[in-house]
């Protein structure tokens, strides 16, 4: 009874969901690509924290160097911290970019760092694994012409699509992007990511970066969220990260990045059920983690039947002749569909795979990615992808629970 009543409550959030989400994307579908242009260029002082980036770095300053905007209005400044590689040999290559070197290998202090060095009127965060496109600029400044706007973040691609992983999450960050669009439209963008996302130099400097999270990116915005300033998204300036391209890599990330989301919503949970920040704090956050909560305990569910079935398949190649299964096995197809069919669990699964479905299409189909391979790939995204990314949630609400040591 007590498992009926969770499933039917697991099925009514996901459709709730997926229903919210789909109106607020035909209401505001409109907006998503709007423009906001000006004539006003500001100095932009860009930091690039790097650890052992030897890899990516150069591709990524040559990127920024190459942006189409004024070149005595672009400052960059990159922070080694810590690298153990030849970081700061292929750094030092460029005239006109400033190094810093600390020995610490911590993120938070690395942007202070660069922080201080910093001359420009909006500060830009990137990671050294990115690449920019060379109008992302110019499309993000005009936003802060509002006095009202304290940050600006643009739209993440993945630099790769080959490969199961990256078309797993070529889908996640497409549906990511138009989450983020929503958020950005709601007020309630929580997340400035190191992909050129753009803030007000005096409110970075009051703000500053901290290191008591795995997340300075998501602190930093909640931060700027509750001091009444907005964060914009904007669809129009795109960027190109570098995606993890297996299993042990993502698990790092996605751990740190989950972690990083429990130990902000609590540093923050003054902005939860607050008037100032209604939409985030009485809807977002709440039910993100309603969301993460049952889609873990079905997830164990769903696997502990799993293992259970095997172990009965098992015993039953052991124990019963061939014939007796084949036998058992064509009665038990039509009592199966039967019970399939009259089960208002199914029909609710139903329900949640559809707007499922077509929330993640609708996502392809907006930026032009609604090709065969992807439309088929939905469903095991679905029923295998947003698996593995519940057993990370697993791990990172574990590992937080029982105070495991950070990995950043």
């Amino acid at each position: 009874m007590i498992q009926t009543i969770f499933y039917f409550f697991a099925s009514f959030i996901g459709i709730y969901i997926n229903m919210w989400l789909l109106l607020q994307i035909f209401e505001k579908k409109s907006q998503f690509l709007k423009r906001k242009m000006t004539k006003k260029l500001p100095k932009v002082s860009v930091l690039i924290p790097a650890c052992n980036e030897e890899a990516s770095i150069e591709e990524a300053l040559d990127s920024v160097l190459g942006l189409d905007y004024p070149k005595n209005k672009v400052e960059v400044i990159v922070i080694d911290n810590g690298s153990t590689d030849n970081t700061s040999k292929i750094v030092q290559k460029f005239k006109n970019v400033k190094l810093i070197k600390q020995k610490k290998p911590c993120k938070a202090t690395a942007l202070n760092n660069g922080l201080k060095l910093a001359t420009g009127k909006l500060i830009g965060i990137l990671d050294a694994d990115t690449l920019v496109t060379k109008d992302c600029l110019k499309k993000t400044v005009g936003y802060f012409d509002d006095p009202k706007v304290g940050a600006v973040t643009n739209l993440i691609d993945i630099d790769t699509k080959k490969g199961f992983l990256a078309k797993m999450q070529n889908i996640e960050y497409l549906f990511s992007a138009l989450t983020k669009r929503v958020l950005s439209l709601l007020g309630s963008m929580y997340v400035t990511p190191g992909t050129l996302s753009l803030i007000r130099e005096d409110i970075a400097r009051n703000i500053g970066f901290s290191d008591d999270t795995l997340t300075e990116d998501m602190d930093i915005a909640l931060s700027i969220l509750k001091r009444g300033y907005k964060i914009v998204n904007s669809l129009d300036a795109v960027v190109y990260t570098k995606i993890p391209m297996n299993f042990k890599k993502l698990t790092e990330q996605r751990i740190r990045w989950y972690r990083g989301f429990i130990e902000n919503s609590l540093k923050h949970r003054d902005i939860l059920f607050n008037k100032k920040s209604s939409h985030l704090g009485y809807f977002i956050i709440p039910i993100s983690f309603i969301a993460i909560f049952i889609g873990v305990l079905v997830s164990i569910a769903s696997f502990n039947q799993f293992v259970n079935d095997i172990t009965l398949f098992s015993r039953s190649i052991l124990y019963i002749s061939l014939s007796d299964q084949a036998s058992l096995f064509l009665i038990g197809i039509p009592n199966l569909i039967s019970s399939l069919l009259s089960s208002y669990l199914f029909i609710f699964f139903i329900f949640v795979f559809s707007t499922s479905f077509a929330v993640l299409y609708f996502s392809l189909k907006f930026f032009g990615r609604a090709n065969r391979i992807n439309t088929i790939l939905l469903p095991v995204y679905m029923l295998g992808y947003y698996f593995l990314i519940m057993v990370y949630w697993a791990f990172a609400l574990f590992q937080e629970l029982f105070r495991w040591r950070k990995k950043w």
